[in-house]
């Protein structure tokens, strides 16, 4: 039974780290965006759709601001670059916090926890760094003309 209970924490866990992520994520982009005066807003659809049939289903998030034109400039690879910048932030502090615990506080439970927060904030920030469709990747590498 404690095994189970575990593992239903683990997967709570998981899953929330994934929002939490989520979450920071687009704030790192409005956090810029708004420092640059663009007027941002977060946009989060967390409706599944109808013919979803897969439990596991992540929001659409996106910020949107009012850009100063159709071709991409060095502030939008910057508010791009916010939004992973910020997911990493977070895995280092998450992996800095587990390093400063003392050793008998380091049980296994305990790296478990630690890395269903660390691994998806190190994921999140490597796969939206990717140049791939619509992705921060993609804008960062044409806003700098690469």
């Amino acid at each position: 039974m404690k095994k189970l209970l575990l593992g239903l924490m683990l997967m709570v866990l998981l899953f929330g780290s994934f929002f939490l992520n989520i979450f920071i994520h687009e704030y790192g982009h409005y956090t810029v965006a708004d420092y640059y005066e663009l007027n941002p807003t977060v946009h989060f659809d967390s409706t599944a759709p109808a013919d979803s049939k897969f439990a596991l289903y992540l929001p659409d998030a996106f910020t949107s601001y009012s850009s100063s034109g159709e071709v991409l400039t060095k502030q939008d690879a910057t508010i791009a670059f916010a939004g992973p910048l910020v997911n990493l932030i977070f895995a280092l502090s998450v992996c800095g916090i587990y390093v400063c615990l003392p050793r008998k506080r380091k049980t296994v439970k305990m790296q478990m926890c630690f890395a269903m927060l660390a691994i998806p904030a190190f994921l999140s920030f490597i796969v939206n760094l990717l140049p791939i469709g619509f992705s921060d990747g993609a804008i960062i590498l044409s806003a700098l003309g690469i």
